[in-house]
C-alpha cells in the first residue's frame, strides 16, 4: 500500500541458470520499458525492480513479474493499493513496505517486495 504521489518499488529477486528474463505486467497489460513513462524498470543482475515515482489512484491493481529461462516460466503476483494523498504528518516513511516471496524448486527462487 502506498499513498498517491509517494514513490513505490516492486522488487523481484531471483536466481537460476541461465538467469531468467523478467517481464512486468499490470493486470494483463505488459509494461514495456519506455512506453509508459509512469514506470521505470531496472535490472541489476538478479534483482528486477518496477518503480513508480508518483503513483496515481488508477495504478492500483495486480502486478505480475513473469520470469522465463530454458527450464520454464514462473510468475509472482502482488497487489498494489494506491490511496488518496495523506497529510505529511500521517506518512512519516518515504516508502510503503509489504513483502511477498515464494520458492520455486528447480527453476529458480523469486521474491517480490514492495518498498
Amino acid at each position: 500500500m502506498c499513498s498517491e504521489g509517494e514513490p513505490v518499488k516492486l522488487r523481484c529477486k531471483l536466481a537460476g541458470q541461465p538467469l531468467p528474463q523478467v517481464t512486468w505486467y499490470f493486470g494483463d497489460k505488459e509494461l514495456e520499458a519506455g512506453v509508459d513513462d509512469r514506470y521505470t524498470v531496472i535490472s541489476d543482475y538478479n534483482e528486477f525492480i518496477l518503480m513508480a515515482a508518483r503513483p496515481t489512484l488508477d495504478m492500483s491493481g495486480r502486478y505480475t513479474a513473469v520470469a522465463k529461462n530454458q527450464h520454464g516460466t514462473k510468475q509472482m503476483t502482488t497487489r498494489l493499493v494506491v490511496e488518496g494523498q495523506l497529510p505529511a504528518a500521517a506518512s512519516p516513511w518515504g516508502w510503503g513496505c509489504i513483502s511477498v516471496f515464494s520458492v520455486f524448486p528447480r527453476l529458480f527462487y523469486m521474491g517480490s517486495l514492495i518498498d
